[in-house]
């Protein structure tokens, strides 16, 4: 029979083991209600004794491994919400960055649109004066005669409307020019490279020969050996009177 305080003791178990240890109980008792003679029942109770005390051994065991589990598990909870408040810590951060970028942005866009104000308020004066002086510095320094006025027109080439600073036609001899110039700040490389390849798709579409021209507030020494080489004419704005 079993104790009474074996069955506290059992009771307070978990109830996976509290079942194996009662269906272990029950096997020993059926087995001890077969046994007939006292001495196997001696000899049985030892060895039920030293089953029941690895049986209490195991338990305590598998109590302690229980015990420092649920530590590393409530260690690693902790664990899980400190990267979670860091989690939203950053992104918290990564709002307040998206948000500043949003604000710079609009203000370099603003920047950009007054610059861009400022350089076409420039480049139109500049236009302006090349309208006026241009056809007496060509007239003086290549003997070419511009036919009507120098403007500012937009023309076809290809699937593609371009805008050109400065258009117009013109006579040197016999010979019958396109007059194709640029005004600029300040010419760069690549808008160099840009007004090469016009010219030559203009002279492909027009069958007109293309005298092309440049004319800038400021020229790097790099850019006037290049315009040198290319053979390209090109003035100084304060060139133009």
């Amino acid at each position: 029979m079993i104790s009474s305080k074996l069955i506290r003791k059992i009771s307070d178990l978990d109830p996976k083991i509290r079942e194996v240890l009662l269906d272990l109980i029950d096997e020993v008792e059926e087995m001890v209600g077969e046994t007939v003679k006292r001495d196997d029942f001696l000899k049985f109770a030892q060895q039920t004794n030293e089953n029941f005390n690895r049986v209490w051994a195991a338990i305590n065991e598998l109590a302690e491994a229980q015990k420092k589990t649920e530590e590393r598990l409530n260690k690693l909870a902790q664990r899980v919400d400190q990267l979670t408040q860091r989690v939203d810590q950053l992104a918290e951060a990564q709002i307040r960055t998206e948000e500043e970028v949003r604000k710079l942005a609009e203000r370099m866009s603003f920047v950009e649109e007054r610059l861009e104000g400022l350089s076409n308020s420039v480049g139109y004066g500049l236009e302006n004066e090349t309208y006026k002086y241009l056809p007496g510095i060509l007239k003086r320094d290549f003997n070419i005669e511009v036919d009507g006025k120098l403007r500012r027109r937009y023309l076809d080439v290809g699937s593609k409307r371009i805008q050109i600073n400065i258009f117009g036609y013109g006579r040197k001899g016999d010979e019958s020019l396109m007059i194709v110039g640029e005004c600029k700040v300040r010419m760069s490389n690549k808008e160099l490279d840009t007004f090469l390849k016009r010219i030559k798709k203009i002279e492909a579409q027009e069958g007109t020969k293309v005298f092309p021209i440049v004319v800038a507030h400021d020229f790097t020494p790099e850019m006037e050996e290049r315009l040198k080489k290319l053979g390209i004419t090109y003035y100084w704005s304060f060139e133009l009177e």
